[in-house]
């Protein structure tokens, strides 16, 4: 656990905007990432999104493609770039570390797997804490509600939403957020998640500690009726 409580200001009339680039919480998950799951065996080059898998998208990028219900709450994780310009696709024993030291403070079902809520000892000038989510993962080494976890640690995998017929490829979502002193943790769900009065959202990607062109987005990425993503990405 981080040892002292560090609060950060707010930035502006747009909380969901907010950018940590200029203050010092800059998590070190990308690195984590990419060296727990060997992918620079792999000649990893970057992240690869759907213009849907993006914070506050409101575009769905499985099924019909259609709307979604409200603003996206994170980012999809899904596919990475090879040095060669070939896209893969992230499987289910993909592992995900944790963003920062914390205490597990939920987990519970959602439509592919878990939902794993993790609190941090940062808080911002109103004392709102700050949250990580890592949706549609399988929780390992016996982390469960209350445990407390150190950044870097593995804490997950992503789950096989085909065990729940799901029409979606398997994948990992990240959200992070302020979330309000007085919301219990029996009340951290998605419901709430999207509640504005209790939850600022943030853009992960923005902390991810990623180059500028380690994130790629192209509408060139084909998705099937049936969620099936099929990579058809190419610089031209």
């Amino acid at each position: 656990m981080i040892s002292q409580k560090v609060f950060l200001p707010r930035i502006g009339a747009s909380p969901a905007l907010l950018s940590f680039r200029s203050i010092s919480v800059q998590s070190e998950f990308s690195k984590n990432f990419v060296k727990c799951n060997g992918l620079n065996r792999a000649g990893f080059s970057g992240l690869v999104f759907c213009p849907g898998m993006l914070f506050n998208s409101m575009e769905k990028w499985w099924g019909d493609a259609g709307r979604r219900s409200r603003p996206h709450e994170g980012v999809d994780v899904l596919l990475y770039m090879d040095i060669h310009g070939q896209i893969h696709t992230l499987d289910t024993a993909t592992k995900i570390p944790v963003m920062y030291s914390g205490e597990t403070a939920a987990v519970h079902d959602d439509f592919l797997g878990k939902s794993m809520y993790v609190r941090h000892e940062i808080y911002d000038d109103r004392g709102w804490q700050l949250h990580t989510v890592y949706g549609h993962v399988t929780p390992v080494n016996g982390v469960q509600k209350g445990g407390i976890v150190k950044g870097g640690d593995v804490i997950a995998e992503i789950a096989d939403g085909r065990r729940k017929n799901a029409q979606v490829l398997s994948h990992l979502h990240i959200s992070m957020a302020w979330i309000s002193e007085t919301v219990p943790c029996e009340l951290l769900n998605w419901e709430t998640m999207g509640n504005s009065d209790m939850v600022m959202l943030l853009n992960p990607l923005e902390v991810m500690q990623l180059k500028k062109e380690q994130v790629q987005t192209s509408s060139k990425i084909k998705t099937s009726g049936r969620g099936v993503c099929r990579p058809h990405y190419s610089n031209k």
